[in-house]
């Protein structure tokens, strides 16, 4: 007869093995020892555990997102058996997972092992129960019965592997169950495997002390806490409503924060009698009159004597209010109607700053507005008639500035005058590009542009700086290689095609691609912005509507029908429109074109140069031919004179 391995709760076990001396022993015999102490050991663990993780089972991802590793550990599932991986396990998604989120989950599993095989003497079989934790990847709610989650990940469609944001609140962690009558159970574990956060699933009662070193949460969320304060006592914070139904005496201060409430009842009214002080650090709720020094009278607030508010003051209502003498805030002796101690928000509540004024809205004032640095600073002034001075208290013109000026990323829309011997200075570093080995300037070094004009600029004459001192000089020009060069620059009849800025006119200049093959130090690359699309669009919704071959990721250059210019990058692209990372209203936009980060730029000053020196390659060719001239010249005057004579 084979023998009987049935476990709990398979099977109830009463009976024990009881061994005596002579006892002829089976092999049903030491597996009955075995299955009973099995059994009372499972059952104490049901009984007094809930089914989770002990210790250990962290779930690891490869470094290339295709494997999923669950490191040794241990777990108890809802029959009490234990669950032991004793080396790590690793587990690779199949064609099912993709494209889906997935739980890790394990579940006890045990096979026979160890077959002595048929080349052995004696009886054959298994020697060994190997016990072997199954790790499985389970989609939705097909868990195998009794397994216990370890995490969740999300597959994609390639196979990798990433975390879900349920990653840890999945992860099931074991505790103790408390037995009760109706069998349920009260269960106490940590909260998400949290070392400072447990969890109880019923009620707590206290029946003696209760010492609280950090804090106590309950299930619907109030908090009972302690904390220190400045003046060296200990306090318990309650976060809910404390409703006291009789006497109250505290033996230090009682204190409630923000929206919880005291209740004293005496008999069928509502009063609180105190005789010492009452200390509010946030809101009292009073429901009647107050009388503070005094009785109550008609008013809701009666105060006799002074009165000092330290936290917030609220005033509501339609009706005025009227203060007769000074108002200090943050001053116990105002000297003015108004002193103000710290920041000031009109039209708003968030916090300016330390002796900040901030206004949400229009500020109109019917005089003279001065603005000092300190008291003895002239610093802006806006007299009655509009006119603003910086460092001048009586401005003449709408701007008068006493001093220098310095401005970042100004816009003019008219005219910039300046007289007498001031100067306008542009500062270095308004764009810096990358030139690249051109102009002397070693590779991946920047040269500063202090001017980046978009259109036209008219001048009276440029001086530009060419000190020796400031050179490395390494010889002069091959005259005769420039002359070269430049018979290799096409000149090139063209207009453009961004027709609204820069008309329709006929131009006679160089192409910088092509001037590029042949004199490359003077063409550089920079980033702006090509008319390669210069259509109008509607805007519905967000997007862009024309059709267009921009890919996401390239930056497109808008313009506003009031004028303004934006350069956004593309976010997504459609075969009738584009959206744009800039945020756009239902209107209609141009769509003036791409960015790009190759626009050539011709240094004409390069090219003039080059002109100089074949012109003068040019020059020196014209006296060679002079003087092989003039020699020719007078070889021919030599000539006639001889023929003269053989005339004779």
């Amino acid at each position: 007869m084979s023998a009987d391995y049935q476990q709990y709760p398979d099977v109830n076990i009463d009976k024990r093995v009881r061994f005596y001396d002579g006892q002829f022993l089976k092999d049903q015999d030491f597996i009955d020892e075995q299955k009973y102490h099995l059994d009372r050991q499972r059952r104490l663990a049901r009984s007094l555990s809930v089914a989770g993780i002990c210790d250990g089972l962290t779930v690891s991802v490869a470094a290339d997102k295709t494997a999923i590793t669950v490191q040794p550990g241990t777990a108890i599932d809802e029959q009490g058996r234990q669950i032991v991986l004793t080396t790590a396990q690793t587990v690779i998604p199949a064609n099912e997972h993709k494209n889906k989120t997935v739980n890790i989950v394990i579940t006890y599993h045990d096979e026979p092992s160890d077959d002595r095989g048929d080349d052995t003497k004696g009886s054959k079989g298994y020697r060994r129960f190997h016990e072997k934790p199954q790790v499985t990847l389970v989609i939705g709610d097909e868990a195998p019965a009794l397994a216990i989650a370890l995490t969740q990940l999300t597959i994609d469609s390639s196979g990798k592997v990433s975390s879900s944001a349920k990653a840890d609140s999945i992860r099931q962690y074991s505790g103790l169950q408390l037995p009760t009558s109706d069998g349920e159970g009260i269960i106490l574990r940590s909260l998400n495997g949290a070392s400072d956060l447990t969890h109880l699933s019923s009620s707590l009662t206290i029946q003696g002390a209760l010492t609280i070193s950090d804090s106590l949460t309950s299930a619907n969320g109030p908090t009972l806490s302690v904390e220190s304060a400045s003046d060296g006592n200990q306090y318990a914070r309650l976060s809910s409503s404390l409703i006291v139904e009789g006497d109250l005496t505290p033996t230090n201060s009682l204190k409630f924060s923000e929206g919880s409430k005291l209740q004293l009842k005496s008999g069928t009214t509502n009063h609180a009698e105190l005789s010492g002080s009452l200390a509010v650090a946030n809101n009292l709720t009073i429901d009647g009159k107050v009388g503070i020094g005094t009785a109550p009278a008609s008013e809701q607030l009666k105060v006799a004597g002074n009165t000092a508010i330290t936290g917030t003051l609220s005033v509501t209502g339609t009706a005025s209010s009227t203060i007769a003498g000074n108002v200090g805030i943050g001053f116990t002796n105002p000297g003015a109607k108004l002193a103000v101690d710290g920041g000031l928000h009109v039209g708003g509540t968030s916090n300016p700053g330390d002796n900040n004024l901030l206004v949400d809205g229009n500020l109109t004032v019917n005089n003279t507005v001065a603005l000092k640095g300190s008291p003895t600073t002239t610093g802006l002034t806006v007299n009655p008639s509009g006119n603003v001075g910086i460092g001048t208290t009586n401005p003449s013109a709408k701007l008068e500035v006493s001093g220098a000026l310095k401005a970042t990323n100004a816009t003019l829309t008219g005219f910039l005058t300046v007289n007498g011997t001031q100067r306008i200075h542009l500062g270095t570093n308004i764009q810096r590009y990358d030139y690249g080995n051109k102009y002397g300037v070693e590779k991946g070094s920047d040269i500063d542009i202090s001017i980046n004009a978009g259109a036209y600029m008219l001048c009276q004459a440029i001086f530009c700086k060419s000190d020796k001192r400031g050179k490395n000089i390494h010889g002069h020009s091959n005259s005769e290689l420039d002359l070269q060069t430049l018979l290799e620059i096409q000149i090139t009849d063209f207009s453009y095609k961004d027709v609204i800025n820069k008309g329709k006119t006929q131009q006679k200049k160089v192409i910088g691609q092509q001037v590029e093959q042949v004199f490359p130090q003077s063409v550089s690359r920079h980033i702006d912005v090509v008319p390669d699309i210069y259509e109008s669009a509607s805007v519905q919704d967000g997007w862009v509507i024309l059709a267009t071959d921009l890919k996401p990721g390239e930056r497109v250059k808008l313009i506003m029908k009031n004028g303004e210019e934006y350069t956004s990058e593309v976010l997504e692209v459609t075969e009738e429109k584009f959206r744009m990372a800039l945020k756009l209203k239902r209107d209609n936009v141009f769509v003036f074109g791409r960015e790009v980060n190759d626009f050539c730029v011709v240094d004409y000053d390069a090219i003039s140069m080059l002109n100089v020196s074949a012109t003068q390659e040019l020059c020196k060719r014209f006296d060679f031919l002079k003087i092989e001239v003039d020699q020719l010249k007078t070889a021919f005057a030599n000539l006639n004179i001889n023929t003269s004579y053989l005339g004779k």
